[in-house]
């Protein structure tokens, strides 16, 4: 195969990955994700049944990656105009909460606490590393933290994105403004 060729299986792949992928958000809008099958997403893609086991094993794995590519576009590439450790955390927060409320349905489709947590893992991921990025770079130009910006990232992106997965399953859902707000409250980064 020559580069060309393999190129053009590259970007063929990736098309039909985000073409099955936003299938089975279109079919989570009318069925809940165990009442789903491969054949319903292959219809909605409009796409064989053998190209969906070309580039996945099962739902589950089609899941997987729509969780993953969705979690990369929630979060911005870098936060390069936020200069105060809070301003940043609260930026990842909104867009997160944001991301939430626009696709509550799409959480309560999916239903199961052990998928809802999947999405989430992923998430966390994403927010980790920018979270990292950023807290490196400042320290790049001269903030010398009390913890190592591993630490850091590590405990704010625990506490951010959990924090928020507890805010989807709470009965009690208090305002997002509110919500942002009282995390906002909480968050003390200790610089030396």
């Amino acid at each position: 195969m020559t580069r060309d060729s393999t190129r053009r299986t590259n970007i063929s792949s990736i098309r039909t990955r985000k073409k099955l992928s936003e299938a089975l958000i279109e079919v989570l809008g009318d069925k809940s994700f165990d009442k789903l099958t491969v054949m319903d997403i292959c219809n909605a893609a409009g796409l064989p049944r053998a190209t969906f086991y070309n580039h996945f094993l099962d739902k589950y794995d089609l899941l997987k990656y729509a969780f993953k590519t969705t979690a990369e576009s929630i979060m911005p590439d870098s936060l390069p105009d936020i200069i105060d450790e809070k301003d940043c955390l609260k930026a990842i927060t909104d867009n997160l909460m944001h991301y939430v409320e626009d696709h509550q349905e799409l959480f309560r489709r999916v239903g199961s606490a052990n998928i809802n947590s999947l999405f989430f893992s992923e998430i966390k991921c994403n927010v980790r590393s920018l979270l990292k990025d950023f807290f490196d770079a400042k320290s790049g130009k001269g903030v010398n933290y009390k913890h190592t910006t591993f630490l850091l990232a590590e405990f704010y992106a625990n506490a951010l994105v959990f924090t928020v997965q507890g805010w989807i399953d709470s009965d009690a859902r208090m305002d997002r403004n509110d919500f942002i707000s009282s995390i906002m409250d909480l968050v003390v980064i200790d610089v030396l």
